[in-house]
């Protein structure tokens, strides 16, 4: 005879009932889901190519003044819009920092 059917014969139901449910109580549990951070994607008004003034075709002092003013005024806009960029990144950091610290002390 099988060495477990011996077993089982010598046990008493209440003693079977109780393993069983030791056995099987750890199997069903999970561990709480965690919610998926929320992703904001970076507005389009910031990827926006910015072109450059085109290059005058008669290059005189004053056109070279204007054309320099305007190229300064692209890289400057560029500029800005890494900032922004920078500025949104930084807060999405802080958030999911904030919603570590939050589901850790949960």
């Amino acid at each position: 005879m099988n060495s477990y059917a011996t077993i089982l014969q010598k046990m008493n139901a209440p003693t079977l009932c109780l393993t069983l449910v030791l056995l099987t109580g750890c199997a069903g549990t999970q561990n709480a889901p965690r919610p998926a951070p929320s992703v904001r994607l970076i507005p389009q008004t910031l990827t926006i190519p910015v072109t450059p003034p085109p290059f005058p075709d008669t290059p005189t002092w004053g056109n070279l003044g204007i054309w320099g003013d305007r190229l300064l005024d692209a890289l400057e806009t560029c500029n800005a819009d890494k900032r922004a960029i920078e500025l949104l990144e930084q807060r999405r950091l802080q958030r999911l920092n904030n919603e570590d610290n939050n589901h850790a002390e949960n």
